[in-house]
């Protein structure tokens, strides 16, 4: 809010220029607190600057526009209405030319002799398209009646006063055309450089991001999904871990596994979460998402890989207040990480200011997201030694599990659980259209944002999940 709008309100409600608390004036202000700047008895918030107007090289108050591009030849028409001014006692119907996104109003010298409006002091500076600098000294205030159910009262409005308000050429002024009668050139420039770079980039924030070509391992990954991905008998979908074309050796990793293990337990156990983080491992254990390694299956050499798991507590989450996360890029004695010999695939979501955008649309709107979305999908058998991480048994001993799922920090497998939703749309979507185009367009991961112009569409959408 400009200072000006500022001390109008304050006049209105009638409080003090200086502590802004009612039931007195400043002079009778007995507050210790003055103006930062100026040491007088007024608010800092309050503050004008008083500065004299100086040449356009020097830092002035200057408001910059740009004029738009036009046609030669072709003038340029805003909406004017006629409004009756008045200064309390004096009246005068007048044409103002309006402008929706205006800041700044300005009242001709004439109208203001006319009303004999008080004036009050001022040093403002304008510039516009023809980069001509337009100085005001003075402001009024006037109150404007329009008729109209909408209002009912006068408005006060503060003005610049200026010697006229008409301009052989549009001329701006912060946001508020004052004249527009002039045939426009094919073009005028803005005499703020940047303004253009900053509108391109006020522009962007609202585009969708440009697609671009995959890489060879983004082919190479989608070519893996592709010819290894396949349905269990019981309906659920089968994937293999995509491998780089010639993947770097994995060391050993037990030891680390173990030490980051002990070291977690530790810190939760401090914080009196131990509990919840081993309910979620068993957890994983008896939904069938994890297994305990076979003993004949332990194995002292390096073909596979134990991932440290730790636990993350969010008493704030509504659904899952303990997880357990694995590091594969937690690297192994020869340096290297099981994420360092995975291909990651290419990024199969929308848009996320896409999704956003049409989540604006509807009238009615709701959001889900799918539960334990990783592991509804199971691994390869052979992928599986990959995947092993440390657990304590209830007797107290550290044992070897494996996952059967997918699960969180691999690298891939955003993009393999994202590629299974997509892979069982294309086999529905023939029979729900509706559902295959949310799917599609307005799912993020496992989040869904969407809805429908009623609250019977809104609820069909809801249940056909």
């Amino acid at each position: 809010m400009v200072v000006e709008r500022r001390q109008e309100v304050v006049h209105s409600q009638g409080i003090c220029l200086n502590c802004l608390y009612p039931g007195h004036y400043s002079n009778q202000c007995k507050s210790s607190f003055t103006c930062r700047h100026c040491s007088q008895k007024h608010h800092t918030m309050l503050h004008k600057n008083s500065t004299p107007a100086v040449t356009a090289a020097s830092t002035s108050t200057t408001n910059v526009i740009v004029a738009s591009t036009g046609n030669v030849g072709v003038p340029t028409i805003l909406s004017t209405a006629k409004v009756a001014v008045t200064n309390g006692r004096l009246t005068q119907v007048t044409r103002a030319l309006l402008d929706d996104g205006s800041v700044t109003s300005f009242i001709s010298e004439q109208l203001a002799n006319t009303l004999r409006l008080h004036r009050t002091s001022c040093q403002r500076s304008f510039t516009g398209a023809t980069c001509n600098l337009l100085e005001c000294r003075s402001q009024v205030t006037v109150s404007l009646n329009i008729p109209g159910p909408a209002v009912t009262e006068p408005i006060a409005v503060v003005c610049y006063m200026v010697q006229q308000l008409k301009w052989t050429r549009p001329y701006s002024a912060g946001c508020w055309v004052v004249s527009c009668t002039a045939h426009l050139p094919a073009r005028l420039y803005c005499p703020y450089s940047q303004l253009d770079k900053a509108l391109e980039r006020l522009y962007q924030l609202e585009a969708e991001p440009e697609r671009k070509s995959l890489t060879q391992d983004e082919v190479r990954a989608l070519d893996d999904f592709w010819d290894n991905h396949h349905r269990l008998p019981e309906g659920r979908f089968c994937v293999r871990l995509p491998r780089k074309e010639t993947p770097p050796v994995l060391g050993e990793s037990r030891q680390t596994a173990i030490r980051r293990f002990l070291s977690n337990e530790s810190s939760l156990r401090r914080k009196g979460k131990l509990g919840d983080f081993e309910q979620v491992l068993q957890e994983y254990l008896d939904l069938g998402h994890a297994e305990v390694v076979p003993e004949d299956q332990l194995t002292n050499k390096p073909s596979y890989y134990l991932l440290p798991v730790h636990g993350v507590i969010k008493e704030t989450s509504t659904s899952t207040k303990s997880r357990a996360v694995f590091d594969a890029s937690c690297s192994t004695s020869t340096g290297i990480s099981l994420n360092d010999i995975l291909l990651p695939g290419p990024n199969v979501y929308p848009p996320i200011t896409s999704v956003i955008n049409k989540f604006r649309l509807p009238l009615i709107i709701f959001s889900a997201d799918i539960r334990k979305m990783f592991r509804e999908v199971m691994l390869q058998a052979g992928d599986s030694d990959l995947h092993r991480f440390i657990y304590r048994n209830q007797g107290g001993k550290l044992t070897d599990c494996r996952m059967l799922k997918l699960t969180f920090g691999v690298t891939c497998f955003p993009f393999l659980a994202t590629k299974v939703l997509h892979q069982l749309d294309n086999e529905v979507a023939k029979y729900q259209p509706e559902l295959s185009q949310v799917v599609r367009s307005q799912l993020y991961v496992d989040d869904c944002l969407t809805g429908a112009d009623t609250v019977a569409a809104a609820a069909a959408i809801s249940s056909s999940f």
